[in-house]
């Protein structure tokens, strides 16, 4: 049985699925399986993938159910004790396996890996952030006494292609989001809750390339986000030394939404923001500005109005 299991979901990457899959069997660490999830792309990236003659290397093919179900269901298929996840359209460097399962093995105390990457066509360094950060290489818990600014800031570095984590850990929370064919925010939803149950092992190196290149401009999803939609689970597995802070930030990130939600005239998804996370209050100019715009759309829409008359 292999120790690692690389999960790769796929969904209409064809240009891009060989790169991927070249830089995981270019990898140092070779003890490993690999799980494409084809989750029902209409090109050709299955074909690529049935080229490749690795008995280590499985595919899968569904009916699209979006990014969290596919990689739910290679998480299920796993056969490893370690997990590690890979975007379709992204590599590692050769050294990324070994490098966190070294980590792993030396801090069993630790029950996920995790650092920084490269990005976008200009190869930005990404630890020079994590460096300006504070963080430092070793194991790491999140601090009881943050702010729920330090807690956005420690989940936006935080990317599902740059972990290691042990199976059962991530089989615990049922893995990622991936109800209603959910596409954005999947990840997230899982992150926030390793984040605040785990200790974890930090490597201050980049082992991946993240191509955001290839994402296209993003869009605030048709969807609410998971974490705001369904947080039930999250509070549910939330310590309560931690509890204030998850709620500070919930209510944050809901109020930072209506927000871009009214300014698209989704003023139904906005008010339902305002009940479900009255705490939000708390920012005073931020959420009258919000009730404003709630109970004015047409004042909102003329504001937008002469805005343009002046680009």
């Amino acid at each position: 049985m292999s120790q690692i299991s690389v999960i790769i979901p796929l969904y209409n990457k064809e240009k891009y699925i060989k790169r991927a899959l070249d830089s995981v069997f270019a990898q140092t660490y070779q003890d490993f399986e690999v799980i494409v999830i084809d989750d029902g792309s209409t090109d050709e990236g299955a074909q690529i993938v049935r080229s490749y003659n690795d008995k280590r290397l499985r595919l899968i093919e569904q009916a699209n159910a979006g990014p969290g179900a596919a990689r739910n269901r290679g998480i299920n298929e796993s056969r490893a004790e370690y997990i590690a996840f890979l975007d379709a359209d992204d590599e590692w460097l050769p050294d990324f396996l070994v490098t966190y399962q070294k980590a792993l093995v030396n801090h069993p105390d630790c029950d996920l890996v995790m650092g920084p990457h490269f990005e976008g066509e200009e190869h930005k360094d990404k630890s020079i952030i994590w460096s300006d950060l504070g963080f430092k290489e070793g194991a790491w818990r999140l601090p009881h006494n943050i702010s729920y600014k330090e807690l956005h800031t420690y989940l936006t570095v935080f990317h599902t292609c740059t972990i290691l984590v042990k199976s059962e850990v991530v089989k615990k929370y049922g893995g990622f989001y991936s109800k209603n064919n959910c596409t954005h925010g999947e990840d997230r939803f899982l992150q926030v809750q390793l984040l605040l149950n785990h200790k974890i092992y930090r490597i201050m190196k980049p082992l991946m390339w993240y191509h955001s290149e290839t994402n296209g401009v993003s869009a605030i999803p048709k969807q609410l986000v998971p974490l705001l939609s369904d947080p039930m689970q999250i509070r549910a597995n939330c310590p309560d030394a931690y509890r204030n802070l998850l709620e500070q930030y919930l209510a944050n990130t809901a109020l930072n939404y209506a927000h871009k939600c009214s300014n698209s005239n989704d003023y139904q998804t906005a008010a339902y923001l305002v009940e479900q996370f009255p705490i939000m209050k708390q920012w005073l100019n931020k959420y009258i500005r919000l009730k404003i715009k709630l109970m004015f759309p047409n004042l909102n829409l003329l504001n937008k109005r002469q805005r343009l008359r002046y680009l």
